[in-house]
């Protein structure tokens, strides 16, 4: 494993940049607390990360138990709008945080808080309308999608960027996400920076590969990447 991760970020059209941190300078959490973006910045920021150590790294920071709370409460109150029902969800998370160890990964308390509110509520997915109206949304965009990239003159690097437009769709974390915000996120994809040297290792990459492991995140942003994933040739995805 390489003993550092690079960092590469790029907002607003401004200039990229990069950094080096030696792995024992990456703190636990890194990943989730890199979403802040700077004052004057209206658009979101684009983080590429290449982390190189062993995935049981990422254990549970202080910042991710904030977290808890709030992903528990927004998916409490999707589910049902029972004021009792919230507070049997949030008192469940509190007695498991209460016990947790630091050193697991934050996804084993995301698995408990959803299974509080699946007990509490009897609904098995509190985000099933939300996966529904941003699928279709993601969907209604889809030809213009392909539009740009077929017009584009470099079709891989543009549904790249569009790939990385569609990770603002992400209702965890208690996040709210507006048609608009999607919007917004494809314009500023086209417009800001990139590090093109991370595009060109990618491009080399997925020329050279027999076969792509594409792991999909969310409902909606799957459309963006499907948009990618068909340029590069679905029979090898």
């Amino acid at each position: 494993a390489r003993a550092r991760t690079n960092l590469a970020a790029g907002h607003c059209g401004a200039p990229l940049r990069r950094a080096t941190v030696p792995r024992s300078q990456v703190r636990p959490g890194t990943c989730a607390s890199l979403r802040a973006r700077p004052a004057p910045c209206p658009g979101p920021v684009f983080f590429v990360f290449e982390l190189w150590y062993h995935p049981h790294a990422m254990k549970t920071h202080f910042d991710c138990i904030p977290c808890f709370f709030r992903q528990a409460l927004s998916a409490a109150r999707l589910a049902s709008n029972d004021p009792a029902v919230h507070e049997r969800v949030l008192r469940a998370v509190a007695a498991a945080v209460a016990e947790m160890d630091l050193t697991d990964v934050p996804p084993k308390m995301g698995q408990l808080i959803h299974r509080e509110v699946r007990a509490a509520t009897d609904r098995n997915d509190p985000y099933e309308s939300a996966k529904r109206e941003f699928n279709e949304l993601a969907l209604g965009l889809l030809p213009r999608l392909r539009e740009t990239i077929a017009s584009s003159p470099d079709p891989f690097e543009t549904a790249v960027r569009l790939a990385a437009a569609g990770n603002i769709i992400d209702f965890g974390g208690g996040r709210t996400v507006t048609p608009d915000d999607v919007e917004r996120s494809v314009e500023f994809a086209l417009a800001c920076g990139v590090d093109g040297a991370s595009v060109e290792r990618l491009r080399s990459a997925v020329d050279e590969a027999g076969s792509i492991l594409y792991i999909a995140d969310n409902a909606g942003e799957i459309v963006f990447d499907r948009a990618l994933i068909e340029l590069i040739g679905p029979e090898r995805v």
